[in-house]
C-alpha cells in the first residue's frame, strides 16, 4: 500500500491492517490479505450486492471498535427494511 495523503498517522499499513467482508447474513468475516479474490467469492460467506464485493480495510488497533459499529449498522438497516 503506498502512502496515501489523508493517512496523517500511518495506520494504514500491510502488517497493520486487516481485512473483512461483508456476509449474507449481516456479519462481517476477516480475510486474509493474501487470499485469492476467487476464492473469497467461491467460499459463500462473501455478501455481493449488484456485483460489488466490499472489502473493508481496517487497522488491526481499530478493529474491535469498528467490528462493534459495522453489527449495529447492520442492525438499525434491517430495522428499517434496508
Amino acid at each position: 500500500m503506498p502512502d496515501m495523503p489523508w493517512d496523517l498517522a500511518k495506520a494504514y499499513a500491510p502488517d497493520t491492517v486487516d481485512c473483512y467482508i461483508a456476509t449474507p447474513a449481516g456479519g462481517a468475516a476477516k480475510v486474509g490479505k493474501k487470499l485469492a479474490l476467487r476464492k473469497i467469492l467461491e467460499s459463500g460467506k462473501a455478501e455481493v450486492v449488484d456485483g460489488v464485493l466490499r472489502v473493508y480495510v481496517v487497522p488491526r488497533l481499530e478493529a474491535e471498535e469498528w467490528l462493534k459499529e459495522f453489527k449495529e449498522l447492520v442492525r438499525r438497516e434491517r430495522e428499517r427494511g434496508v
